[in-house]
């Protein structure tokens, strides 16, 4: 027996331990029993896809290659390939929202040189070789100081 924890999934901790275990029994088994469809369906097999895409790979092509799935396992399969694809792909929306920009020290350096004056600022935030508004305060601050 499997516990799950509150979020309802299983092997949060050990996912990837629990993903060789079922690969594994897929492997000795002609259809997909009650046991692995209820570890499967509490997997949260997109982390898994992010971990080792290979291991996902091969457990998908374990679940499609069943010698004698019946019709229900085959819903299961499709359900549960669908939802963790969308979630794989929702995943993949959200990091590339969130990448920074690295801050580029040198650039900055390089900037502080070439900017004397206020109009030199300006200019350089008008062809955006000036993004940060750090940048421009930290430039204004060197002017200052000169």
């Amino acid at each position: 027996v499997v516990s799950t924890q509150s979020t309802g999934r299983v092997g949060r901790n050990n996912m990837m331990l629990f993903l060789d275990i079922i690969i594994r029994h897929l492997s000795v088994v002609d259809m997909l029993d009650e046991n692995a469809q209820y570890v499967l369906d509490r997997m949260n097999l997109a982390d898994c896809f992010a971990k080792n895409p290979n291991k996902y790979h091969e457990l998908v092509d374990k679940l499609s290659n069943l010698p004698s799935a019946n019709l229900e396992n085959l819903k299961f399969v499709i359900r549960l390939t669908t939802e963790e694809t969308r979630s794989i792909a929702n995943s993949q929306k959200v990091a590339r929202r969130s990448k920074k920009t690295v801050f580029d020290t040198q650039e900055l350096n390089r900037l502080m040189e070439t900017c004397s004056s206020l109009q030199k600022i300006v200019e350089r935030i008008d062809d955006r070789s000036i993004t940060s508004m750090f940048g421009v305060v930290d430039i204004l601050l060197k002017i200052y100081v000169k």
